[in-house]
């Protein structure tokens, strides 16, 4: 039976990569689609399942695309006759550039490439990659919303707080977590009862206890998501982005979302500069008297159903759909 093999990392820790992994399995799963799932860091497991798959399955590559390493594996992994590759990373596209022989090289055997964003889509171009292998679809899919869950303690922080801000951080700079904190105490400043949650691998430093922020940690994924459904905004305070998963999330869940200008954010986002605690605090009262946003319509479902198909997948209708659809 032909079926797909997605290839990336799984979590811990949960990330756009490994999350959107799993999204994919459930979204072809529910089609009636074989699935298997090989992550490289588990070497002699995985050179054994990618021989035995990658003659008949769609081989789905899903790599960050920000380093030398990550193409000269994507080159390796394209010996597969329907390979796909996702690009995944906001520090893709500089590295697309810099290395634009060895990207040229690892595309050429690609059936489709799909760019999580324009931007590194415009990239892929530079480089000299056809623009017609190349599909834009952001990385989320709806298939996983239905099923969150509230963290534990979440209940009391909220019944003590009429304003909850959430964001998912971790502490290497790029994640801005520094300049969301000392936004934080402007926001206090006109919302002296307002609350920050905070999410993510590694969040446990000293510097990082304020008065009124709540460290969860790393979540589950319907943790995380239960997360977003409850606060009031959701901020991403990232000084670069491919896409941003959790944005999307957000907004999907009718979220009040701040973003910085570090990615081209959909519609709906309150947007502010990286790097700068008071336009981010701006933006995110701005967020706190703004009603809430329309929910868009999901697009990247449709996009990668129809690459399957493409490349002569047989899939099933999705019994779930009505639900996923009310």
């Amino acid at each position: 039976m032909k079926g797909v093999t997605l290839i990336g990392r799984l979590p811990p820790p949960n990330g756009g990569i490994a999350t959107h992994l799993l999204d994919v399995r459930r979204l072809l799963e529910r089609r009636g689609v074989r699935v298997t799932v090989l992550e490289p860091r588990r070497q002699a497991r995985f050179v054994a399942g990618f021989l035995a798959r990658a003659a008949l399955d769609v081989v789905h590559v899903h790599h960050h695309g920000h380093s030398r390493i990550s193409w000269w594996q994507a080159a390796a992994f394209a010996v597969a006759p329907r390979a796909v590759m996702t690009i995944h990373s906001g520090a893709a596209p500089q590295a697309i550039v810099s290395h634009a022989r060895l990207v040229r090289r690892a595309a050429q055997r690609y059936r489709a490439i799909v760019c999580v964003s324009e931007v590194i889509r415009d990239a892929m171009i530079a480089a000299g990659v056809e623009p017609e292998r190349l599909w834009v679809a952001p990385a989320f899919l709806a298939e996983a919303l239905d099923e969150r869950m509230t963290p534990a303690g979440l209940a009391a922080v909220r019944k003590r707080h009429p304003l909850l801000l959430a964001a998912a951080v971790a502490p290497p700079a790029e994640y801005g977590l520094r300049y969301l904190l000392d936004a934080f105490e402007i926001v206090r400043q006109r919302h002296p009862d307002a609350a920050l949650v905070l999410s993510g691998h590694g969040v446990h430093f000293p510097e990082h206890i304020r008065p009124h922020v709540y460290i969860f940690g790393q979540l589950a994924r319907a943790e995380s998501l239960g997360l977003i459904a409850a606060c009031d905004v959701f901020v991403r305070p990232s000084l670069f982005d491919g896409d941003a998963v959790s944005v999307r999330e957000a907004l999907a869940l009718g979220r009040r979302v701040v973003a910085t200008t570090a990615a081209r954010r959909p519609a709906g986002v309150h947007l502010c500069r990286p790097a700068d605690a008071a336009d981010l605090a701006r933006a995110i009262g701005e967020a706190i008297a703004a009603a809430h946003p329309r929910r868009p319509i999901e697009q990247a479902r449709e996009t990668l159903l129809a690459i399957y198909r493409k490349l002569g997948l047989e899939l099933a209708e999705d019994p779930c759909a009505a639900s996923l659809a009310a």
